[in-house]
């Protein structure tokens, strides 16, 4: 468990700063060649529902809110379904790439601080509640990288 958690904050990091233009060299590990990869796709197909989510979030920032909690919420959607409450390996990776959305918001803005938050409460985020569904699934190996690779349509049903 502690190596499929470790997964899920290298992965935080490195596709964040990736998406920011902060890492340029090719990446080694084959869990961030494969997000980087699948995440561009969905950046891509879901680019307005990602603005407007990102939107949604950074603007209604304001000093009494907590913005950890409600990045929180705004991961939940992606990840349960309401009726089923069932997780999915497009779900999971929709989190990253939301993140790296809402970092680059916060680049843009100059809060460089709040990109660090970001990549820290993502990690956790998927350490803390997705490590289970994914060992259930074989981890990191098993079926994200086979399944997001064949079926690139079905990355977010």
């Amino acid at each position: 468990m502690y190596a499929i958690k470790s997964v899920a904050r290298h992965l935080s990091y490195n596709y964040i700063q990736f998406r920011l233009g902060m890492i340029h060299e090719p990446c080694m590990c084959k869990y961030s060649k494969t997000l980087r990869s699948v995440g561009k796709k969905i950046d891509q197909r879901y680019d307005i529902t990602l603005n407007a989510k990102a939107n949604d979030l950074f603007s209604a920032r304001d000093e009494d809110d907590d913005i950890r909690e409600r990045f929180r919420r705004t991961l939940d959607v992606f990840v349960v379904d309401d009726e089923q409450r069932n997780c999915n390996w497009g779900r999971v990776v929709m989190i990253y790439v939301f993140a790296a959305r809402l970092a680059e918001r916060c680049y843009l803005h100059g809060q460089h601080r709040d990109v660090d938050d970001l990549i820290e409460m993502t990690g956790s985020y998927v350490a803390e509640n997705l490590s289970s569904w994914i060992e259930e699934q074989g981890g990191w190996v098993g079926n994200l990288f086979l399944f997001c690779l064949i079926h690139p349509n079905k990355i977010h049903s």
